[in-house]
């Protein structure tokens, strides 16, 4: 099957006049050595003056399991229930965007086009067949007559930008209801061009005796022409990494043109998958208003399973939302333990979909521990930890699944920063999703 899927985007794209075979190995023309050395950002000089990022960027498989994809269903139908639409854009690799630009050392390295291609094909058809609005840019991405992405960087530039919006714009416009929906009428318009910081070219020009080009991109900017009625317009919540977060690059102002919608946007650059996500599901914000789609851009390499199934388990607690049944909860002395606290679970008879909130009280702790204790001497032990450049929420849910059938009789709590003012251990439903 996986070959079948190869065939048909390879017979697509070389009917466009597009082929995917990378060009001879050739010597460097910036006069590189040791680039692909072990160092973070080791890399691979291809054609044109385009570089590419050995790990994870010439990493062939970035699998995404069925338990994983199971979670991202659960995931979706929890926000739909309220309201919201779920949008993934697992964004393709570099190297899966600009085949054209590779060179043959990068068999040396074990990547392969056609099984890469593949293998991310697969998970975008696997995701839609679990009933979750995905968007694919890769098709648009490789038939850009200019780079998508920086020469010199790993990240999108302005151009990828506006494309993988596109597509992104093009599934919210597909879902039911669109077109009843009052949308603003946005215009973008090129406003120059700029040379943008990029770590990556900075320690590659080390090891070239040429300039390397630099990370240049037009500049973009979307203003709204038309405003629709007040409170009328959709508004699309945009969680992302550092492929959304680059102002130069305008991929909100992107999204809001193709949607004629307002875009809210929650991109950390360096967060990984989660580092957004979890910050604004976890958020007063969310819970109080929620937006009418949730785009959850992420680069294909950083797996919302990567790291086991619990962090995707709390985005779909905090997507429920449902906490109703507060328990006592039991500081320790401030002055020795401030960031202590017990809880009793005892009367709490099936833990079984059902998750804790915990509410610091206003505390800015990145780290919770949650230490369940059955009375027998055995003690399992949940954490939840945020990326340090994460907004604290003070918001944390935990799911009580994984521990016993009939549950825990107590809870500890252990936080990285002593509590605020009147925190809360609630009690929610995670449904039978």
């Amino acid at each position: 099957m996986m070959r079948a899927i190869w065939k048909t985007v390879s017979n697509a794209l070389l009917a466009a006049g597009i082929s995917l075979t990378a060009g001879a190995a050739m010597a460097s023309v910036h006069g590189c050595r040791g680039i692909e050395d072990g160092h973070f950002w080791s890399s691979i000089e291809g054609r044109d003056g385009v570089f590419f990022r050995v790990d994870p960027g010439l990493h062939a498989i970035h699998p995404m399991t069925d338990a994983t994809i199971a979670e991202l269903a659960r995931l979706s139908r929890a926000l739909k229930a309220a309201g919201t639409t779920l949008v993934l854009a697992p964004l393709p690799t570099k190297a899966l965007a600009m085949p054209r630009s590779l060179d043959l050392d990068t068999e040396l390295f074990g990547y392969d086009t056609e099984i890469a291609t593949t293998v991310y094909l697969d998970a975008i058809g696997r995701l839609r067949g679990a009933g979750i609005t995905t968007a694919d840019a890769l098709r648009p991405l490789i038939r850009s007559e200019q780079p998508p992405y920086f020469k010199t960087d790993y990240r999108m530039n302005a151009r990828g930008a506006a494309i993988t919006a596109a597509t992104i714009g093009q599934e919210i416009r597909s879902g039911a209801g669109y077109a009843q929906q009052a949308r603003h009428s946005f215009t973008t318009i090129r406003t120059g061009q700029a040379d943008i910081p990029s770590a990556m070219r900075i320690a590659l020009q080390q090891h070239c005796e040429a300039t390397l080009p630099k990370a240049t991109t037009e500049i973009f900017e979307t203003r709204i022409e038309t405003r629709a009625a007040q409170g009328q317009s959709g508004v699309i919540a945009l969680v992302g990494t550092e492929f959304s977060d680059l102002p130069e690059a305008n991929f909100a102002g992107f999204l809001a043109q193709e949607t004629g919608f307002d875009v809210i946007q929650y991109s950390l650059p360096g967060g990984g998958a989660f580092g957004a996500i979890s910050t604004y599901l976890t958020s007063e914000e969310f819970a109080t208003g929620r937006p009418d789609f949730l785009v959850w851009e992420f680069p294909i390499y950083d797996n919302p399973g990567g790291n086991g199934l619990q962090p995707l388990e709390e985005l779909i607690a905090a997507a429920f939302n449902s906490c109703r049944d507060a328990r006592p909860l039991e500081l320790a002395d401030p002055e020795t333990q401030p960031g202590v606290a017990t809880a009793d679970l005892s009367a709490l008879a099936t833990p079984m979909g059902h998750s804790l909130l915990l509410e610091t009280g206003g505390a800015p702790a990145r780290t919770a521990r949650f230490a369940f204790d059955k009375g027998d001497g055995i003690i399992r032990t949940k954490i939840i930890a945020r990326h340090p450049e994460q907004l604290p929420t003070g918001r944390f849910f935990v799911p009580l699944s994984g521990l016993w059938p009939d549950g825990a009789d107590k809870v500890d709590i252990t936080l990285d920063v002593a509590f605020g003012d009147a925190p809360s251990l609630s009690v929610c439903s995670m449904g039978d999703n």
